[in-house]
């Protein structure tokens, strides 16, 4: 077959706080990596600490930046931009109200929907709830964040990425009845970071998911569906490696292929064949 090429589905990139595109883009090309869904952290993680759409909108000039390195070597990208649930608390907690943050919310989806209009963007990502104790508001507001921008994805026919708790059934069954009132194309619906619980039950209910690389990925990626492989590369220096770095996408798929666990057809359709179908990206 040659030599495998790698994607990494969902994974950030920080210039500021980490070692941003510069810092990884050669041992990328070095490990035959052609793709990447690279997502927008919140402002705060490039020091833009005023919650404001400004703040959006300087963060989503960096998300852009570190698109155009990648894409210097030969990288394909395609970029999301969202609100995250961690944001909901984060402003709350600075002392926004409930109402103030979901108002936030939709001006940041405004902007969101006018770069994905402008070519500038391709996604919404990632939104979605919180998987972590918090209060009942805060996951409320994050769920109405969710279904708006499961709206705007639906009318713009755009993929949106779901960071959820990862509750096996009860997450998919939620979400499968969500898409289907929204009356969104599932196929457009990512469920990122999905564990092996989680990943089957929403296969089995057609919706795409992005499996984190360190989770029984010979599992998970065996499974009869759109699955895609991710790093979820947070891009922190005071946290190097969380949740993983990007190569080990590489090094695992390597390992599983040489052990037998999983053949090279396998790894080409979910690195290559899923990708390509569920990005709408042109092959390599």
């Amino acid at each position: 077959m040659g030599r495998l090429l790698f994607s990494d589905a969902h994974l950030h990139l920080n210039p500021v706080g980490g070692v941003g595109a510069r810092g990884i883009v050669d041992r990328l090309v070095k490990e035959g990596f052609w793709f990447v869904g690279l997502v927008s952290l919140p402002p705060y993680h490039y020091g833009f600490n005023t919650p404001t759409l400004s703040s959006f909108e300087k963060a989503l000039d960096i998300l852009v930046s570190q698109a155009m390195l990648l894409r210097e070597r030969g990288i394909k990208v395609k970029l999301l931009a969202g609100f995250h649930p961690a944001e909901v608390d984060a402003y709350n907690k600075q002392g926004l109200g409930l109402e103030e943050v979901y108002t936030l919310a939709e001006r940041v989806l405004k902007l969101v929907e006018s770069k994905i209009k402008e070519g500038v963007i391709d996604g919404i990502g990632e939104v979605g709830r919180q998987h972590y104790g918090t209060s009942f508001g805060r996951i409320s507001v994050s769920e109405a964040v969710m279904i708006r921008a499961l709206e705007l994805a639906r009318d713009l026919g755009a993929v949106v990425h779901l960071h959820l708790d990862q509750s096996g059934w009860a997450t998919c069954h939620l979400i499968d009845m969500l898409t289907g009132l929204v009356k969104i194309d599932r196929s457009k619906v990512l469920v990122h970071h999905a564990n092996t619980a989680t990943a089957q039950a929403c296969i089995q209910r057609g919706l795409p998911v992005s499996v984190p690389v360190k989770h029984d990925l010979d599992r998970t990626i065996g499974f009869d569906g759109e699955v895609l492989v991710e790093s979820d590369f947070i891009d922190d220096n005071q946290r190097p490696g969380v949740s993983a770095y990007p190569w080990e996408i590489a090094r695992v798929v390597n390992s599983l292929i040489a052990s037998g666990r999983i053949s090279e057809e396998m790894a080409y359709r979910v690195m290559v064949d899923n990708v390509v179908k569920f990005y709408g990206v042109e092959p390599p």
